[in-house]
């Protein structure tokens, strides 16, 4: 292990400290000045601090931990510059399950994935309500890869955004026949640092699709509006609120620097009406021949198996919408789609698969899930095809 290697790792995970023990192992860590890791604290806790004043030495066996600092500088607030960030040829250094790791040394406590991300998601406040209307009654269409992925009620679990344009919003490629306009805006009292996460968060959904989210303090109807709600996990609500609500949240929470980019992306794909990979029909169960990919551990999954119960309305597919549709029939699963969770374990049930919630179907995709670096491929696909976007004079990007 070389310092340039282990410096790699650490600071492509938003780490600034590295060492090396014994020039052999790599460990890293986060100084004071780097608030993206310990945000609003303002120091470490004592047990954390390396002692002081470190001592130098000139060999390993006088020295056996060497410790070295990344000299910046800090942007976003406090943050390792994104550049340096999300090593997209090693997704495990992204993979969710670290930023977890992370976040509970930082918070002292153990963390779910379920109250990292997604937790319990309230409803929109009273004050969003617009009306009340009947709920939207889906046809029955059996196997759900036969669904059109139209507007009402389309190819997802939740409702699609339905303003669509032929014009390109500024800022986007004129690559497309239409483009999907949906509105946000930032409530009072959040910061500049998370304004940058997300706004990079919605850049990605800009680059690789016809959806369009759009920055608009001005917006008033159906919009998304993206706040500090809960400082202990991020949520969002599913998709559109029309014709129920004025609005729907993002709760930024704890997704508060470039590390959690891609925990952004996943919590915009929720508003954009798709639930979870895992669950699919076919996630833990045969659905129309089609399935498992998971051998689920259900006693180690807890208070959280509702996020691993299979749902009929996930997308799964569609049929053919016509045009240059990307996807006709049933869709591949996807390990590697940022809607998936990771591996985690139930660490007070370890007699069972070692507390593990699943293991994957094949056993080799479970290095896998997790990743949070960015969209599948699977996920560009899905999101295509759900809200119908159409190549236009220009050749449409990947």
């Amino acid at each position: 292990m070389s310092p340039a290697t282990c410096f790699e790792f650490c600071v492509g995970a938003g780490l600034d400290l590295f060492a090396l023990v014994q020039g052999e192992e790599c460990r890293c860590g986060a100084s004071r000045l780097n608030k993206g890791v310990w945000g609003e604290k303002s120091a470490p806790p004592g047990h954390l601090q390396l002692p002081a004043p470190l001592s130098s030495c000139l060999t390993d066996q006088a020295c056996p931990v060497r410790v070295y600092r990344w000299l910046g500088p800090f942007v976003s607030g406090g943050s390792v510059p994104e550049h340096l960030l999300m090593l997209k040829h090693d997704r495990s250094i992204m993979n969710v399950g670290n930023t977890i790791y992370v976040d509970s040394i930082v918070h002292g406590k153990r963390i779910t994935e379920e109250q990292e991300e997604d937790g319990k998601v309230p409803p929109p406040p009273k004050e969003a309500k617009l009306h009340d209307v009947e709920h939207l009654k889906e046809q029955a269409v059996d196997p759900r890869w036969d669904r059109p992925c139209g507007d009402n009620p389309g190819c997802q679990a939740g409702r699609q955004w339905k303003n669509r344009n032929p014009v390109a919003p500024p800022g986007m490629v004129a690559q497309w026949e239409e483009y999907v306009i949906v509105p946000y805006k930032f409530d009072a009292g959040v910061d500049d640092a998370r304004k940058e996460v997300f706004r990079a968060a919605a850049a990605e959904w800009r680059l690789h699709t016809c959806v369009a989210l759009v920055e608009d303090d001005d917006a008033a109807l159906f919009y998304i509006l993206v706040g500090i709600y809960d400082l202990n996990s991020c949520w969002a609500h599913l998709g559109s609120p029309e014709p129920y609500y004025y609005y729907h949240q993002i709760n930024l929470g704890w997704c508060k620097e470039m590390a959690h980019k891609g925990s952004l992306i996943h919590e915009i794909y929720h508003s954009l009406a798709s639930l979870h990979e895992q669950q699919r029909a076919d996630g833990s169960q045969v659905y129309y021949g089609k399935g498992p990919h998971l051998e689920m551990f259900w006693q180690n999954t807890g208070k959280w198996a509702s996020q691993y119960d299979p749902n009929v309305d996930s997308y799964i597919g569609s049929a053919d919408d016509g045009g240059d549709d990307p996807q006709i029939g049933y869709a591949a699963y996807d390990f590697e789609s940022i809607m998936h969770y990771y591996r985690q374990r139930n660490y007070s049930n370890l007699d069972i698969n070692d507390g593990y919630y699943y293991n994957t179907i094949p056993a080799s995709a479970n290095t896998l899930v997790g990743n949070r670096v960015g969209f599948s491929q699977g996920d560009i696909v899905q999101a295509l095809d759900a809200y119908r976007c159409r190549c236009g004079v220009y050749q449409c990007g990947a």
